[in-house]
């Protein structure tokens, strides 16, 4: 009998007929009633046979190889003959269709007649190229690294393929350029960064590695995570967006851009509004003074003598 838990999951697998599995799993609801004060959730406590029907634990799918009748295979070994029983063995594998749908709901793909089209997350337009290939690699190494157990692990090279086209539609969008064979050519088939040369990671082989990597997150979070921070982050230390000053420069926010979008559709929108709906951001950067003056209402005229001087 094996035992493994995680927070309030846990399975037990036993090599056993299913009269002792009925039998330990009655003994487990004793125990958690009497000892511990607790109760097994009627609907997701079960017992089945692994063969028959895989079960899934931690993003992963865990089944069975053992047949009803076990096979005998015959051998040769230094010259002699063997018929030796070929017994089953656990299987862990890679949920991928559960990968897509989550990756879907989570805006890398959409379903399309019934598959996965990889799309561009627009939520990262507005970071920096090198940020958006950062959050695509740590998506990537994040995931490829969670199922380094998995017997299948071969599966995962459509689902990694799928995020790089994901990635360059992305890039395609926030360079205004159509097709993504473009993103290619001007940045290669990795999508280099042209500032860092940091590089989209592609795994060199997709090979069964069989390694448990117990402090690994969980894939949910890592399809799910968000960079809540990071847009404001990656326009630190950069140039007012009016004068280009470098120096005293602050960062201006608005609540919500859908607000921006009301006031320019409406027609009653100033000239900096529409400005941030169009790039859609909720935070630019301004120098002191500009930014003193977009509070004091004398924006305009700020914009017109910069406009004069230069």
């Amino acid at each position: 009998m094996y035992y493994v838990r995680y927070d309030y999951d846990f399975v037990v697998g036993i090599i056993g007929s299913y009269e002792d599995s009925l039998n330990i799993q009655d003994r487990i609801k004793i125990f958690l009633k009497n000892t511990l004060k607790l109760s097994l959730s009627e609907k997701k406590t079960f017992v089945i046979n692994l063969s028959k029907n895989p079960i899934k634990f931690l993003c992963a799918y865990i089944k069975s190889t053992w047949e009803n009748e076990k096979r005998v295979q015959t051998i040769v070994k230094n010259g002699i003959i063997y018929r030796v029983r070929i017994t089953g063995k656990v299987s862990l594998r890679v949920p991928s269709k559960d990968l897509f749908e989550k990756a879907t709901v989570g805006g890398f793909f959409k379903k399309k007649h019934g598959k996965f089209v990889p799309i561009k997350v627009g939520w990262l337009i507005n970071l920096d190229h090198v940020d958006i290939i950062k959050y695509f690699n740590s998506v990537i190494r994040g995931t490829i690294n969670y199922y380094s157990f998995a017997d299948n692990r071969s599966s995962l090279s459509t689902f990694i393929y799928g995020l790089k086209w994901s990635c360059a539609r992305t890039l395609a969008l926030k360079y205004k350029l159509r097709f993504t064979s473009k993103i290619f050519r001007k940045f290669g088939s990795k999508l280099k960064c042209p500032k860092t040369n940091i590089e989209l990671f592609i795994p060199k082989t997709f090979k069964a590695i069989k390694i448990f990597g117990c402090n690994e997150p969980i894939s949910n979070n890592i399809l799910f995570k968000k960079w809540s921070n990071k847009l404001t982050q990656s326009n630190l230390f950069k140039r007012c967006i009016i004068c280009s000053l470098t120096k005293q420069v602050e960062m201006h926010y608005i609540c919500l851009i859908k607000d921006l979008i009301k006031k320019v559709k409406k027609k009653i929108s100033k000239f900096f509004v529409m400005e941030m709906a169009a790039i859609n951001s909720k935070q630019v950067l301004l120098s002191a003074s500009h930014h003193n003056a977009l509070q004091n209402s004398s924006f305009f005229s700020q914009i017109i003598n910069f406009s004069n001087k230069t």
